[in-house]
């Protein structure tokens, strides 16, 4: 990667008692004839009654060579009590938007998320049952399907904010070209909708040690997938905390080369100086693309 200048600016103040508004601006400069990348917005964040959230933000990018709208929206909302959940969010990604400093799946989209949950506790063992539907649905600028996911099922919240969660996912691809999913293995052009069974495990992180995990089999574009990941957080003592985890990928696709199976491997450490100042650091290796990467980040808060 080319030398290149980056600078951030982030302004942030609390208003009321829960809530709070901010700005910011990104930039980077690359030192070679690569385009630079700026970005300016700003976002809100409010609370109400002890049940209801909302958070709304707003973004524009600047990149030479790139023509267009540039322009990143979103808005969610919820309210939650100990029986209802409800979550409703909308977010606009346009085409040409571009952020260098941060990480944008996938521009040229509009995402519609809509979910109810309902809860009770049946008075055993201090646990928490609930049933839920989320449902996820993304186009492109056209309005054309890009993906659709339709989560329902029950889970349980344990004593100790550990959680257990079982989904059937019902799911939907549209691809306009032919989609690459790993080299020399294309999806060809279609809509693809197939089913798959989810479970998720969430531990109580407070402890010293604390593991999550998920398994995730069924169909999969045109094919099947067998997916699991699971990972083990450790703090030895207040201010440190490690985590490793290990992800697995089995794809089974009726082209040729299609069945595969991709492996990645991440460790998180975290260190705090104080409440206002701390270190992070994640390395990643991942089989198929055969490269290993380490990220570190320090930050400080002044109040």
């Amino acid at each position: 990667m080319p030398r290149t200048n980056i600078a951030a600016l982030r302004i942030k103040r609390d208003v009321w008692s829960r809530s709070s508004v901010g700005a910011f601006i990104f930039r980077t400069s690359p030192a070679d004839d690569a385009a630079s990348n700026g970005l300016v917005g700003g976002d809100a964040n409010f609370a109400f009654r002890g049940h209801g959230v909302l958070s709304a933000f707003a973004a524009r990018s600047s990149t030479p060579g790139l023509e267009g709208t540039a322009h990143a929206v979103g808005i969610d909302g919820g309210w939650e009590t100990d029986r209802l959940g409800l979550v409703g969010a909308y977010v606009d990604v346009a085409d040409s938007f571009r952020a260098d400093m941060g990480f944008v799946p996938r521009t040229g989209l509009k995402r519609y998320r809509g979910s109810i949950g309902l809860g009770w506790r049946p008075g055993v063992l201090h646990i928490r049952l609930f049933f839920g539907n989320d449902h996820q649905y993304h186009t492109d600028r056209q309005g054309r399907l890009q993906t659709q996911i339709n989560a329902l099922g029950p889970g349980i919240i344990f004593n100790d904010g550990a959680m257990l969660i079982a989904n059937w996912l019902t799911n939907a691809e549209g691809l306009t070209e032919p989609f690459e999913i790993r080299e020399g293995v294309e999806i060809p052009i279609g809509t693809y909708r197939f089913d798959q069974a989810q479970v998720l495990y969430n531990g109580d992180q407070s402890r010293i040690l604390s593991f999550r995990g998920s398994l995730i089999v069924g169909g999969f574009d045109h094919g099947e997938v067998h997916a699991f990941n699971i990972a083990g957080r450790v703090r030895p003592v207040d201010r440190l905390t490690l985590e490793l985890e290990y992800a697995r990928n089995g794809i089974d696709l009726p082209v040729s080369d299609g069945r595969f199976a991709t492996n990645l491997v991440i460790g998180r450490a975290a260190f705090a100086f104080s409440s206002q100042a701390f270190v992070r650091a994640l390395l990643q290796a991942n089989d198929d693309e055969e490269e290993a990467t380490l990220a570190q980040r320090f930050r400080y808060v002044v109040v």
